[in-house]
């Protein structure tokens, strides 16, 4: 896990804090040592580490998958994060929305191609979902079996 480089104290990537204690303002974002931005966001539903999520426009992070994220969606921002820790409802953690991370793929998912969001909460894939390209986004290793992956991206990633 990188280290933050802001000056911002009390902040750790790693740590989920309890409902109703959020220790800083949602939305608060700051970088790491290897460009990486992590976003404050408290969680709507129970998310699993390395799933890759949605923030909607209250700093409030759910599992990404293609019936939230469309243009239709209720409170869609656009934004796009990856959880490198569990999260169960209503606490508050970290996000990551650049840099190299892990992130939950679907099976035969191939590398350095562009990936899309899927009908499975919170996991990803190489295969066209009209209007679901998730903008920045990489793998960098091919999977034969669901998995989680080493994933970079390369700005806050989007849809």
């Amino acid at each position: 896990m990188p280290t933050v480089t802001s000056s911002m104290i009390g902040v750790n990537l790693t740590r989920v804090d309890a409902v109703d204690t959020p220790q800083f303002p949602l939305g608060t974002q700051v970088l790491a040592t290897d460009g990486s931005l992590f976003e404050y966001c408290t969680c709507l539903s129970s998310i699993a580490q390395y799933n890759v999520v949605r923030i909607n426009e209250d700093g409030q992070a759910s599992n990404a998958e293609s019936t939230n994220l469309g243009a239709g969606a209720a409170g869609n921002t656009g934004k796009v994060g990856y959880a490198q820790v569990s999260m169960t409802i209503s606490t508050y953690a970290w996000i990551q929305r650049s840099g190299k991370g892990v992130i939950r793929v679907l099976a035969n998912c191939q590398d350095y191609v562009p990936l899309f969001a899927t009908t499975t909460a919170g996991s990803v894939d190489d295969v066209t979902i009209s209007e679901m390209l998730l903008l920045g986004l990489r793998t960098t290793t091919s999977v034969t079996t669901a998995s989680a992956v080493t994933a970079v991206g390369a700005a806050p990633v989007q849809l």
